[in-house]
């Protein structure tokens, strides 16, 4: 549009320049007819006045064009601006105000998509920062500013894969088993095959390794049921390890190391090949 406007205004100054001539060549008490090649007899004083009117008329349209183009790219600029600096002053309590979600439904999408991005990026320093300064014990204390940021995204969507994610983590360091599944199933029943192609938002919530690394957390708290379960109940339970593990590795296939709280995927395959008997190797919290 820029490029066009330019080029507009150069052809309405070429257009009034020969207009121009035209007009003086008549007042210079030349003839009022010329011949010019290529275009035959041309009337000095009635195309003179044409062709300055039209090339003023090309040249105002073309400012006006670049006087909005500009005032356009302000607007732009200004609104970036707006949005890094609410952006920046985000925090897990203005997402839990009310004023402000009621701002966020009707803010340009633009600024939408750069709040959305902000709040998925403080779920997971304010998770480890809970997780940094202790290791057991927790209390639902301890996650309340990570809940009014995972509750601000399931506001928005009841399926988002971050909060569903992070509120299922929370459950299990809480020791919230019935909790913690609900929350890991619904994220794996809204999760896309393996290695799909997601828009930019959704693959914010979804993408290959949590989905793995959620199996693989529930393989571990399947294997810690197992063990603890009635002979009658193992085989079935042995099944949804092993069905979790073949999850795991469809989305994640170099698998997982051993933490505080589960085993390797290694680990997890070796038991279901070899049995549950050596229950020492096992790291299973009270849930």
């Amino acid at each position: 549009m820029e490029a066009q406007a330019y080029g507009g205004f150069l052809l309405g100054v070429l257009l009034a320049m020969l207009g121009i001539y035209l007009l003086f060549k008549r007042v210079r008490g030349h003839k009022t007819e010329i011949n010019v090649a290529g275009f035959g007899t041309i009337k000095t004083t009635h195309h003179g006045m044409t062709l300055t009117f039209l090339g003023v008329a090309l040249v105002v349209q073309a400012q006006t064009v670049l006087i909005q183009q500009n005032e356009l790219n302000r607007s732009y600029e200004q609104l970036k601006n707006s949005q890094a600096f609410i952006v920046s002053f985000l925090t897990p309590s203005l997402l839990a105000d009310t004023a402000f979600q009621n701002y966020f439904k009707v803010a340009p999408s633009s600024q939408q998509e750069a709040i959305l991005r902000r709040a998925n990026g403080m779920l997971r320093p304010e998770f480890r920062r809970v997780t940094d300064m202790k290791q057991s014990n927790f209390g639902e204390q301890d996650f309340a500013a990570l809940a009014s940021v995972y509750n601000f995204l399931f506001a928005l969507d009841p399926n988002d894969g971050s909060a569903l994610y992070y509120k299922g983590e929370v459950a299990r360091l809480l020791r919230r088993r019935h909790l913690m599944r609900e929350n890991f199933n619904l994220y794996l029943s809204h999760a896309p095959a393996p290695h799909s192609p997601m828009p930019s938002l959704i693959a914010l919530g979804y993408f290959d390794e949590r989905t793995g690394w959620i199996h693989h957390l529930l393989a571990n708290d399947f294997l810690c049921e197992t063990i603890s379960a009635a002979p009658t109940s193992r085989h079935d339970l042995r099944e949804r390890v092993r069905d979790h593990v073949k999850g795991e590795r469809a989305y994640w296939v170099k698998g997982f190391s051993p933490g505080e709280t589960t085993i390797s995927t290694d680990a997890l395959e070796r038991t279901i090949e070899e049995g549950f008997n050596n229950k020492s190797m096992l790291k299973c919290p009270d849930m």
